[in-house]
């Protein structure tokens, strides 16, 4: 017996070629047998069998044209989903970025309210009788105020001097 060489060899390649990748392309098997055993022994082919090459050779090409036209769409496919996934991700992060400054202004404005030390008086409507003395809600208000932030100053004056001295200095 002879080794594996020529027809054996290439119609063993071919079947290691179905086997290992699925939809590659190949010849039909009695159109490569027959084109192996006419290299081999030297002999011309038969009209009928050399149109069956042909014809199998056109469609080789065709399997070939198709093939590589899949090729081309399915990078384009791929680069889409690649742009796809880069802009989703993208909108994910802007939507998060904004969802978090929201919560993180929501948060301030919360703080803010509860820390406050600050003191609203709104001007109020008085009686006429007190309208008509010059003493109008706005002029009551201010008034308050005054009073308040003087209250407010004096106990401030009270908690540096409580703050600078210690406790030994007192009785």
């Amino acid at each position: 017996m002879s080794e594996p060489g020529g027809a054996e060899r290439i119609l063993q390649g071919e079947e290691d070629a179905q086997e290992g990748e699925a939809g590659s392309l190949t010849a039909d098997p009695f159109a490569a047998a027959l084109a192996i055993n006419a290299v081999e022994t030297g002999a011309s082919l038969d009209p009928v069998a050399a149109s069956f090459l042909i014809e199998q050779t056109r469609l080789v090409k065709i399997q070939i044209k198709h093939f590589e036209h899949e090729r081309v769409l399915a990078i384009d496919a791929a680069l889409r989903k690649k742009f796809s996934d880069r802009m989703r991700l993208t909108l994910q992060v802007i939507a998060t970025s904004i969802a978090v400054c929201a919560f993180l202004w929501l948060v301030l404005i919360v703080w803010g309210a509860v820390t406050s030390e600050a003191v609203v008086v709104e001007p109020f409507d008085t009686p006429p009788t007190l309208t008509a003395s010059g003493l109008s809600g706005k002029v009551i208000a201010a008034d308050f105020l005054d009073k308040l932030q003087n209250l407010q100053a004096q106990t401030r004056e009270i908690q540096k001097a409580v703050r600078t001295s210690s406790a030994w200095a007192s009785d």
